[in-house]
Formats: structure tokens, sequence, C-alpha cells
């Protein structure tokens, strides 16, 4: 709604072509919003990808590349759809959407926290624990969804 440049970080490739699938069906005749990016992608159709992310108002990418020096800047809002409990990794993937911006640098995450396996629940717990404490982080709660939080995190 808000139109932001969005990417959605899925690491397993099947992950990613599964949740292009459902969006393309969610999104409608809004479709030619979202792409795929993996990591078979050359240089060029990287930049590409991200030049298109950035200039597309309301673009959705769903991608795993994390770790290869992602930088899209105007990046502003995203959702980590992997389970997550490594903080360094938490940091990897947050840091994909904290980048010097023209306007605010305020980037808006959503993350799921799986309350139905016992050991998933415990570490996504513990994770959240530790961004609470971290510097920059402000966690937000959804009331409407027990396991959804949205991390907001200031780049300075």
């Amino acid at each position: 709604e808000r139109g932001w440049p969005t990417l959605i970080v899925a690491t397993r490739t099947l992950h990613c072509y599964l949740l292009y699938n459902v969006l393309k069906k969610v999104m409608g005749e809004n479709s030619h919003l979202l792409k795929v990016l993996m990591g078979d992608s050359t240089s060029a159709e990287r930049d590409d990808t991200f030049a298109w992310v950035t200039n597309t108002p309301g673009a959705v990418l769903i991608s795993p590349l994390v770790k290869v020096g992602v930088s899209i800047n105007a990046l502003k809002a995203g959702i980590i759809a992997d389970h997550v409990v490594d903080h360094e990794v938490f940091n990897q993937i947050v840091g994909r959407f904290i980048r010097k911006k023209k306007d605010t640098n305020v980037a808006h995450v959503v993350m799921f926290n799986d309350l139905q396996h016992r050991k998933m629940k415990q570490n996504s717990e513990e994770l959240i624990r530790w961004a609470s404490e971290a510097d920059g982080y402000e966690l937000h709660r959804h009331r409407s969804v027990e396991s959804c939080l949205q991390l907001t995190k200031n780049y300075t």
C-alpha cells in the first residue's frame, strides 16, 4: 500500500518459488511487481533487478541473496520468511535493509516466530530477546498475529 521497495528473504530455492507462486496469485493484476532473484544470476542480472526494485514503486523481490554484498539502499520494508536463530545471520539479513537512505534511515522488517516447534520457538525467543537488548532495534509485537514481529532499526 505504501509503495515501498520490499525484499522477502527466503534462503531455500523451493521456498522462494513457493512464495513467488502464492504471492503472484494474491497480487493478481499487480503481479508484475514481483520478481525472484537467485544465486545463479549474473552480475548484470542482479544489477538490473536491484535497479528495478529500487525504481519501481511497490516492487517486491524474493531472494536468498543476503551474504553476497547485496546493497539496495532504497529498501524500506522486508520479510524474513525463514527461521533465523543466529544473531550474526540475523544482523546480516537486517543489514540488507539498513543502508544510508536519502530521506530516513529506517527500515521495517517483519519476521515470524515459530510457535509450534518447541526448539525453534525457544531459539526464536532467544534471538528476539537479544535483538530487544541490542542498540538500534525497536521491536513491536503485532496484536493480531502473535507469531509476528515488526523490527524497526535506525541506521547510524
